[in-house]
């Protein structure tokens, strides 16, 4: 599947877009049977409201933020062989900073693997390819900010990948010729659940090294319950809906030995 194959699915699975799909169907239903054009319109509002309410982000993200971070004693103690870095996405071309450049969020995870680096002397593999065809894949990227911004040293680059199984995937073929086997992953914390799955899926020991972690357990208020936007529960969604189809598709294939790893 292409990556904007890929895209497009995804907006018409998540909302808005099966709850447009859905209203659609029910105006259809209506001159053909009024009572399921009635089911089916009652259950788009219902879950027009449970998608724009902000409790339900709230538990969703609360619910994917199963690895907290990592103390320095627990960095210190690792077993782990290298730093795994996943890509975020980038921004496009910027004057202002020399060109293409990586989003926030994978600004975030490249300085946690700098971190990381500082205090374990790990070396880091960068992983991310360029799914939309783009001349400079988000790995290289990955490799420009650490070195020429974090003056952070990055020994691999992995560039085919363009989801988080391949990332998993083509890590392991290359880290395998190195006799690695265990490495502390870098991701954001919603994400982490389906990354640990997918790399320990490939024969990694993963010690999962998530940022930014939220931690948003608090009380909600009345507030939490009305309608406001659906924008902050699309993240979370996705996990869910991601963690699912790797499941679906992957889950039934034995975890890759070292081996079968190394076999391009």
């Amino acid at each position: 599947m292409t990556a904007e194959m890929s895209i497009i699915l995804q907006r018409l699975v998540l909302p808005p877009g099966v709850v447009l799909i859905l209203m659609a169907l029910a105006w259809w239903y209506i001159p053909r049977n009024t009572r399921v054009a009635r089911y089916v319109l009652v259950f788009s509002i219902l879950l027009l409201y449970v998608a724009t309410i902000p409790v339900t982000a709230t538990y969703m993200t609360q619910s994917l933020e199963q690895y907290p971070p990592l103390t320095t004693e627990q960095v210190r103690a690792s077993q782990a062989q290298a730093i795994v870095v996943l890509g975020n996405g980038r921004e496009p071309s910027s004057q202002a900073l020399g060109g293409e450049t990586l989003n926030t969020g994978g600004l975030e995870r490249v300085r946690y693997a700098s971190r990381l680096h500082n205090q374990t002397g790990l070396p880091i593999l960068a992983t991310g390819g360029s799914p939309d065809n783009e001349e400079t894949s988000e790995a290289e990227l990955m490799k420009k900010v650490l070195e020429n911004e974090f003056r952070t040293s990055v020994r691999w680059v992995e560039e085919k990948s363009s989801n988080t199984w391949e990332n998993a995937l083509h890590s392991r073929q290359i880290l395998a010729k190195n006799n690695i086997e265990s490495i502390m992953l870098v991701t954001h914390t919603q994400h982490m659940p389906r990354a640990v799955w997918a790399f320990e899926k490939v024969g990694f020991k993963v010690i999962p090294a998530p940022t930014p972690y939220k931690n948003r357990r608090q009380e909600m208020g009345i507030d939490e319950w009305f309608p406001a936007s659906m924008q902050s529960m699309r993240q979370p969604l996705h996990e869910y809906v991601g963690l699912f189809w790797y499941r679906l598709r992957h889950g039934n294939q034995e975890t890759i030995t070292t081996a079968s790893a190394e076999t391009p």
